[in-house]
């Protein structure tokens, strides 16, 4: 049986939730708001506290992002919830969208081969279980506006910034 861990750890100076297996990581809340926890957003789970190595390195890694000192976040990740559709847009969003760029949600579902999917895909990126290590924030809508972000549109549009000056 999987133990799975919790734990707060600071990310850029804000406590910030995460969670994971020993070796993989499941899911990264909002820096800063201790309401996305990995219980609200993966109830079906069972989490013990803890702090694997996993978890201190994300959280470095994700402060190293934060400051513009690393374009590319390394972090081993497993799903552990989703749908097909879900887990395939996740997986493309892993794999496929460079730091920097930007796409939209019709895009994103034809790359995935679903172009009638717009909001389901959609939905499968609000439902993204690990924030900014799957770069949900680079899609946008269509008509060039960020939409909506599990983390505000103030983060959303902060991290295409970072990513702009970075580029």
């Amino acid at each position: 049986m999987t133990t799975y861990y919790q734990t707060q750890l600071p990310v850029n100076g804000q406590l910030t939730w995460l969670a994971g297996t020993a070796t993989e990581l499941v899911f990264v809340g909002t820096p800063g708001n201790i309401a996305d926890t990995p219980v609200s957003f993966l109830p079906k789970i069972t989490f013990v506290e803890g702090v694997p190595p996993i978890l201190t390195e994300t959280a470095a890694a994700l402060t190293a992002y934060f400051n513009g000192q690393t374009k590319k976040l390394r972090c081993p990740v497993t799903f552990v919830t989703g749908t097909v559709l879900q887990r395939q847009v996740w997986q493309y969003l892993l794999t496929s969208v460079q730091y920097g760029t930007r796409l939209t949600y019709s895009q994103l579902a034809e790359k995935i081969g679903k172009p009638k999917a717009i909001r389901a895909v959609a939905t499968a990126v609000a439902k993204n279980p690990l924030l900014f290590v799957l770069p949900c924030h680079r899609v946008v809508r269509k008509d060039g506006s960020v939409g909506e972000y599990r983390g505000g549109i103030a983060l959303k549009q902060h991290l295409l910034n970072i990513e702009q000056q970075n580029s």
